[in-house]
């Protein structure tokens, strides 16, 4: 059984047995996300997967799910304290 998402950012240098594999059998699809809870949650991250992360980032402003960070040492920080 391999498991994978064709989507995902190719492997450098050898690989894409995956994907090859993809086209040259019949799949079975993961067709419905059950990880994430929230359905706006799903809908930005279909327009993530199809090429267009404007929707996501806005969203994620929207409900409080990104930290900025200026400097290597505040982002450090912040990802200690979460």
């Amino acid at each position: 059984m391999l498991v994978g998402d064709p989507a995902q950012l190719p492997a450098l240098g050898a690989g894409g047995l995956f994907a090859g594999l993809l086209h040259r059998l019949d799949p079975i699809v993961l067709a419905a996300n059950r990880r994430q809870r929230h359905d706006w949650d799903r809908r930005v991250l279909a327009h993530l997967r199809a090429g267009d992360p404007a929707p996501l980032v806005a969203s994620y402003r929207q409900h409080d799910r990104l930290t900025v960070a200026y400097t290597d040492a505040l982002a450090r920080d912040r990802m200690a304290a979460d």
